[in-house]
């Protein structure tokens, strides 16, 4: 009696474990700790964000990147003057290399020292207006004696104070194209003869004009928006005196260029 009351345990335990067994590709699985499957809460549809788009099959594209106004240019690389700022300052300081058209020399053999300061007003994307206060220092010297020559002094100095009107065409930070006038006025005077004698006071060809206006053209390239180097050839509009005997021109003529570094300021922006 007590065996078979053991055998009919032994049965109702393999029939309980049967019962949570699983049979999956042939074979029979048992988990002993299987619980209940819990019923899966309801999750929201993956909601559209508003700035983003779907394409025909409906996936998701990344939305582009908006624009910044603050500060930032156009793809295109435009100066945008209403974030950037109109008005910028600007410092430079170079050298001539000159010669005086209508004497009896060649060359650019005087150098002069060149520096001033400026502001530039920047009114389109391209196009920006400049004016400029300058030191500029100019004149001519004779060529190297030769053998047969035993005194070549001559030498004439003549510093103007200049104040540069110019029209700038950009492309974008980089390159900057100008064109403009430059009126001016001597501040200092020195002249010698081939002898080396001062004739500052009685010059053979009179006494220079005071008053200077020259044509200009230049280019300056930009690093980094801020440094620059360029150079500027410049040719006197008015002659300066009367020209010496046996040349082809009828008055003295500036002829220089000009190599400068330029620092250029950051726009003064509009508040807002």
């Amino acid at each position: 009696m007590r065996r078979c009351l053991i055998i009919a345990l032994l049965l109702c335990s393999v029939l309980s474990v049967r019962a949570q067994a699983d049979y999956k590709n042939g074979t029979i699985s048992i988990d002993l700790h299987k619980k209940k499957a819990q019923p899966q809460a309801d999750t929201p549809a993956a909601t559209t964000l508003p700035s983003e788009e779907e394409d025909e099959n409906g996936n998701v594209i990344a939305p582009s990147r908006a624009k910044k106004a603050s500060g930032k240019r156009s793809q295109s690389g435009a100066y945008d003057i209403h974030d950037l700022g109109i008005f910028r300052g600007l410092f430079h300081a170079g050298f001539n290399a000159c010669q005086v058209d209508g004497d009896q020399e060649w060359g650019y053999k005087y150098i002069g020292a060149s520096f001033g300061a400026g502001v530039m007003a920047r009114f389109h994307p391209y196009l920006s207006t400049s004016l400029e206060l300058n030191y500029s220092m100019q004149g001519a010297r004779a060529r190297l004696p030769t053998s047969d020559q035993v005194s070549r002094r001559y030498q004439v100095q003549w510093d103007y104070v200049e104040v540069p009107v110019a029209l700038n065409a950009h492309y974008r930070d980089v390159v900057m194209v100008s064109a403009g006038l430059i009126p001016g006025f001597m501040v200092r005077y020195r002249e010698l003869d081939y002898d080396g004698i001062n004739v500052t006071k009685d010059p053979p060809l009179g006494q220079p004009r005071q008053f200077a206006l020259s044509a200009f053209g230049g280019l300056h390239v930009f690093v980094k928006k801020h440094y620059g180097l360029g150079f500027i050839y410049r040719y006197s509009v008015l002659k300066v005196r009367g020209a010496q005997d046996g040349t082809k021109v009828n008055g003295q003529y500036n002829n220089l260029f000009t190599f400068r570094f330029v620092y250029m300021l950051g726009s003064i922006r509009k508040k807002k």
